[in-house]
């Protein structure tokens, strides 16, 4: 299949879901920053891919958590130009950097806000971040969850944060000017899941959903126990609709599981 023949595609699913947007407005809110806000990324462009705007528009008060991992490929190398793109990424979004081993257990007393990402994922090394994270959080700590190469089930969708045409177009320049070792990643379906998450107000979005320390433990048993039906959903990934329509049949039978 081109990419010529993928852009299409891509264009065509975000036009439609964005016209049959499952969402309700009423239900949704425009997320606002609070003092001090903590984002998680688990590889280098996790924070850019889910929240790339939000960070931009409140960056005096987040700070960014880097896991370092690195996916399959691990060599010294590709970790040392992975760093540094981050470490650019750092200095355009003006916001501080600590990787996880810098970090202590009263590093968390004191934040009022966590980004990680979401449990509905079929990524391990998100799974694993949020594992470890979630050990280090108290219970007062406010919990959001962005969403990176796996769509936030519709019905979980609790906040957005508008992106008008200019600003999707820029946020993907920058990713893929910053961000040149990933040259392979498809960043215009990237940016068509952001535009497919616009509705008749907005035209794309970055989104979120909040959520509690014990919930999210109940999302991660859930995933445990269907684990091959989260890993195959990286084989839906080009299918903006298909995955869209799995992971919200996933959220189903978690509320079954939950109940």
């Amino acid at each position: 299949m081109s990419y010529f023949y993928l852009l299409l595609i891509w264009y065509i699913s975000a036009i439609y879901l964005k016209k049959h947007n499952k969402i309700k407005l009423n239900n949704i809110r425009i997320l606002s920053n609070v003092k001090r806000e903590v984002v998680v990324a688990t590889h280098a462009d996790d924070e850019s891919i889910g929240m790339y705007k939000y960070i931009k528009d409140h960056y005096k008060n987040i700070e960014l958590i880097y896991m370092q991992s690195y996916g399959s490929n691990t060599n010294k190398e590709n970790k040392k130009i992975r760093d540094k793109e981050l470490d650019l990424m750092i200095k355009h979004l003006r916001i501080k950097l600590y990787t996880y081993s810098e970090i202590n257990d009263n590093y968390f007393n004191s934040i009022d806000r966590i980004f990680i990402p979401s449990p509905f994922d079929w990524h391990n090394e998100h799974i694993e971040t949020i594992e470890k994270i979630l050990k280090l959080i108290n219970d007062k700590v406010e919990i959001i969850c962005y969403q990176e190469t796996t769509p936030i089930p519709d019905k979980i969708i609790e906040y957005i944060y508008p992106i008008n045409r200019n600003e999707v177009n820029n946020k993907y320049t920058i990713i893929k000017k910053i961000y040149k070792s990933q040259f392979k990643l498809p960043w215009e379906r990237f940016k068509y899941i952001d535009i497919s998450h616009g509705n008749k107000n907005e035209y794309a979005s970055e989104v979120f959903f909040s959520s509690t320390k014990a919930n999210i433990e109940q999302m991660l048993s859930f995933r445990d126990n269907n684990v091959n039906s989260f890993i195959n959903l990286k084989n839906m990934l080009n299918n903006l609709i298909h995955i869209r329509n799995e992971v919200n049949k996933l959220y189903y039978e978690f509320s079954k599981y939950n109940n």
